[in-house]
């Protein structure tokens, strides 16, 4: 027996309500609103992103200050190499100082990361290369002490590098910053 079944008024009514979920900076979700969550009704989609967040993921980010040491640039023939071990030497103890701050009590260790360097400067800027070279030793502090970050900085650790640079108008704001995000293996 095959019977039509007619909705209820009161069905008809919440059948009429909208998702409340923001979809993007301007919009909001258009669908129809189906599940009760904490007192709001939501559409499917939106259920499913509340009862199912997706975590961010871990990530630690140091900021040197001022700019790197001219010593290390790619491009410094005339400094010799006690100039390059010294200063590759002070700006390694200074990361992993920085990075000790920035880790606190947390544990991070990342079995597969992205790296991330970016310049703010001010007057002239490095290039890629030329950071690549002297933002190294920032990049191996991430591997010294008891509890490295990262193991090694070798394609089967470091996934990806990416450099940015961002102008500013005042000396005393020049800094470079390296961010180390994991990324999670596929299940």
């Amino acid at each position: 027996m095959n019977q039509s079944r007619s909705l209820t008024p009161e069905r008809e009514e919440i059948k009429k309500i909208k998702c409340p979920a923001i979809e993007s900076s301007k919009f909001l979700c258009d669908r129809n609103a189906e599940y009760l969550i904490e007192g709001t009704l939501y559409c499917g989609i939106h259920t499913w992103r509340l009862l199912h967040p997706v975590a961010e993921p871990r990530s630690i980010t140091i900021e040197y200050p001022g700019t790197l040491p001219l010593a290390l640039r790619k491009n410094r023939g005339n400094t010799t190499h006690w100039d390059r071990a010294k200063e590759t030497k002070n700006m390694r103890e200074t990361a992993y100082w920085l990075i000790h701050e920035a880790r606190g009590d947390q544990k991070l260790h990342f079995n597969r990361a992205t790296i991330h360097i970016h310049q703010w400067w001010c007057g002239k800027a490095l290039d890629v290369s030329g950071l690549a070279s002297a933002s190294s030793a920032l990049v191996d502090a991430f591997m010294d002490g008891p509890e490295p970050v990262i193991d090694d900085d070798g394609p089967e650790i470091v996934v990806t590098t990416s450099y940015g640079h961002t102008r500013v108008p005042h000396k005393n704001e020049r800094r470079v910053t390296v961010t180390v995000t994991e990324i999670e293996e596929a299940p």
